[in-house]
């Protein structure tokens, strides 16, 4: 056969080629069998990887291989559009070439109009192909059949997407009879991820954020990386089967080019469409573009507009105003779901929400609450919140409950206090804005939605329904139990923490407590918070309350670590940097209150200021002294702190030596630290002797009940006065040295020495 018999006629699909292409390339030349097979470019890794293990049988060119000046025919299969084929698509374009067409997407205005066109609606290119074959009765082998089989399992997600037809099926059930091995199909679907494409799909996952659109879940997910990997296409369609969401798009960066992959899994997502507005295309459950010179930023906000623009309503939200439109989630809460909800509470929380059915009201509890209810961690802060009048509602229920009520009416809210103390906070549901970065809202009153969406992150923002009727169904607008689940920490809108920095401070908490962390997108927008010093815009009353909070945390080491890692604890103060030493200090605290906590017999204290004195330590007494001033901690906090403004290391040192020391004078140096005082030094103590005596304090001395009274000075004859203290110096220092240790004795110490 002469070169130009040979290549006269060519079988050609779109740049990328995917398993589907690859098969229905095979099957057209079974109609064509003087074609050949070109690839326009590289295919994608399954393909190369079936062609490798399986297709030995197959010959596919290159397109540099090929004379193009003495192509007859050109075959297109998959694909219409000649934008996507390459150097190839000369050809579409030349006089006297026949073309044609095999496909299965929907028409567009860019589509090739050919000499011949077989255009079906089916799941697959392969399957409109097997059609023709089956009438044909052309004989195929089992290696075609596994092949096509492969083809069609592909591009119909092993016949489960909605763009699925019967003849997919026909076709699939045709193949198995003719041989087709399941075994390698399942193969090439299910085949492991490489080490580059692991780490991709991790950082994928970690960058997602979550939208709900005209009724349907988004998920979007980003990345950027220095180098090229292949087949990114399965890493959406992986996340997509994961997160179980009604869309998946991802964006990723390699090199110079941005990747655009959307899945679907509703008609009403077309994917196709939305990839046409960047160039690209597919169908309509699986579509992909490329972009040169784009900022990742700048294309993510085009795709968030565009997605406005094409997705089109479910049938719910076409017929629901928009106030009523369901939420992404709602499911009603296991029994077991409130274990840790103690059951006078679990009464209390039904029989509010039997008083708002009466009212006519729906009432929620939200917050915290709902997350540590899903979390199972017990939390009896009450949020509560109803669509509605609030204080009128608040007033009933402080009438049926016998509750101390306090209104605070430009917020809409109230606080509820029962007689056994329980704390209820009730709220309107509500709309807030902020005037300016740092204020305090301007508040509206408006639907629960609404509401959940002023707060600061998703596992945040959900709540559960005590009405009767639906007691217990789980309201999740933005995705936050999957969040919690995913161990994700994630804001709800991009001016977040410019609108409250405080949220700066509660992001490091939230991660920290329940070992979560930051997705990458609220990582990145705390960040450029702290950069603009968002924070230093707060009141100093609002900043120490946060860093109360902060140290309130039952191991607030590793928050304290990762606020210095985000460069917050140098804008509260130059000099309050994290060193080694200090970080150690602060874990060792924890051990610290298990150690002694039962040996003081309830002695109450302040854990946060033991944690703040570690925090300290390496600053200077002016420096302390000028924190304590700048955030108006409360004089109670500052007299315990005070000690630091001394020379509390000479302290230390004079109580380290190994030479005996009586108890009295262990106490004279101890007088004026407090507890809190004495437990930063047993954590920060190494020394055995320093550790004994300030055991010895605390245990033994510390609390010492003197053996006299000023009524017994008095039957002495002591009048009342100055001297008192002084005598009871005396007998104190005598009784903690233990020269001392009846009443008896000590009455019989004074009258010798007052002889």
């Amino acid at each position: 056969m002469s070169e130009i018999q040979e290549f006269s006629e060519l079988i050609v699909s779109h740049s990328n080629a995917d398993m589907d292409s690859l098969a229905a390339m095979a099957a057209a030349n079974k109609l064509y069998p003087a074609a050949k097979l070109v690839f326009p470019d590289s295919p994608d890794s399954s393909v190369q990887e079936f062609i490798t293990l399986h297709g030995g049988w197959l010959h596919i060119y290159q397109t540099k291989e090929i004379p193009l000046e003495k192509v007859k025919k050109l075959i297109i299969v998959d694909t219409r559009e000649a934008r996507r084929l390459g150097d190839l698509r000369e050809l579409t374009e030349k006089q006297g070439v026949e073309i044609h067409v095999y496909d299965h997407h929907p028409t567009t205005y860019r589509d090739i109009v050919g000499d011949y066109n077989y255009i079906k609606q089916a799941g697959s290119t392969t399957t409109i192909l097997m059609e023709l074959i089956r009438e044909k009765n052309l004989p195929i082998a089992t290696y075609e059949a596994t092949l096509f089989l492969t083809g069609i399992y592909v591009d119909t997600g092993s016949l489960s997407f909605p763009t699925t037809t019967p003849a997919d099926l026909n076709a699939a059930a045709w193949l198995l009879e003719k041989g087709g091995d399941l075994k390698i199909v399942s193969d090439i679907l299910n085949r492991p991820l490489s080490p580059l494409q692991r780490d991709l799909l991790k950082e994928l996952i970690l960058s997602g954020s979550f939208s709900q659109i005209e009724g349907h879940e988004i998920l979007i997910t980003k990345a950027s990386i220095p180098y090229y990997t292949s087949d990114v296409s399965l890493l959406t369609q992986r996340i997509l089967d994961l997160e179980k969401v009604h869309a998946v798009f991802s964006l990723i960066q390699m090199q110079k080019k941005i990747f655009l992959i959307g899945r679907s899994t509703l008609s009403a997502i077309d994917v196709s469409e939305i990839c046409e507005e960047f160039g690209g295309g597919g169908h309509q459950t699986a579509a992909s573009a490329s972009l040169k010179g784009e900022n990742l930023e700048k294309v993510e906000e085009k795709l968030i507009h565009v997605l406005k623009q094409k997705i089109k309503p479910s049938l719910m939200t076409q017929n629901t105003p928009q106030n009523l439109q369901k939420p992404i989630l709602t499911v009603t809460l296991k029994i077991e779901d409130w274990r840790k909800v103690p059951e006078e509470i679990l009464k209390l929380l039904k029989k509010t929400g039997e008083i708002a059915a009466e009212q006519n009201l729906n009432l929620f509890a939200a917050g915290g609450f709902v997350r540590d209810l899903l979390l199972g961690i017990k939390n009896l802060d009450l949020d509560l919140v109803v669509e509605g009048d609030s204080i009128s509602f608040s007033k009933k229920l402080a009438e049926t409950f016998n509750a101390h009520l306090k209104i605070h009416e430009p917020f809409k809210t109230a606080v509820l206090i029962l007689p056994d103390r329980l704390r209820i906070d009730l709220a309107a549901a509500r709309a807030e804005s902020y005037a300016r970065p740092a204020a305090l809202p301007e508040v509206v009153g408006t639907t629960l939605k609404q509401d959940l969406t002023r707060r600061d992150f998703t596992i945040n923002a959900m709540a559960v329904k005590l009405n009767p009727n639906d007691f217990g169904k789980l309201i999740d607008f933005f995705g936050g139990q999957r969040d919690l689940q995913h161990g994700m920490i994630r804001v709800l809108h991009n001016s977040s923490f410019s609108d409250d920095p405080t949220r700066i401070f509660r992001a490091v908490r939230y991660e920290q407590r329940y070992g979560f962390r930051m997705d990458p997108h609220t990582e990145k927008l705390l960040k450029e918070g702290v950069q603009s010093k968002v924070i230093l815009k707060l009141s100093s009353d609002r900043i120490r309350n946060e860093m109360i909070l902060l140290l309130s945390e039952k191991n607030p080491a590793p928050a304290i670590q990762r606020m210095g890692k985000l460069k917050i604890l140098q804008l509260l103060h130059p000099s309050l940097k994290l060193s080694g030493t200090t970080l150690q200090l602060l874990e060792q605290i924890p051990e610290t209150f298990t150690h002694y906590t039962e040996k003081l017999q309830g002695e109450k204290f302040d854990p946060w200021i033991v944690y703040a004195l570690a925090l300290f330590s390496e600053l200077t007494s002016s420096e302390i002294e000028e924190l304590l001033i700048k955030y108006r901690f409360t004089l109670k906090a500052s007299q315990k702190v005070g000690f630091m403004k001394t020379n509390w290391h000479l302290l230390i040192h004079e109580l380290s030596h190994s030479d005996p020391m009586e108890p009295s004078e262990i106490s004279k140096k101890m007088q004026g630290i407090s507890l809190e005082g004495i437990l930063f030094f047993m954590a920060y103590s190494k020394n055995p002797f320093l550790k004994e005596r300030l055991e010895q304090y605390l245990l033994k001395y510390k609390n010492a009940k003197l053996l006299i009274s000023g009524e017994d000075l008095k039957k002495i004859g002591l009048k009342p006065g100055p001297v008192y203290r002084e005598w009871f110096e005396k007998v104190k220092k005598e009784q903690l040295d233990g020269n001392l240790q009846t009443r008896e004795q000590a009455l019989e110490f004074l009258r010798r020495s007052l002889s």
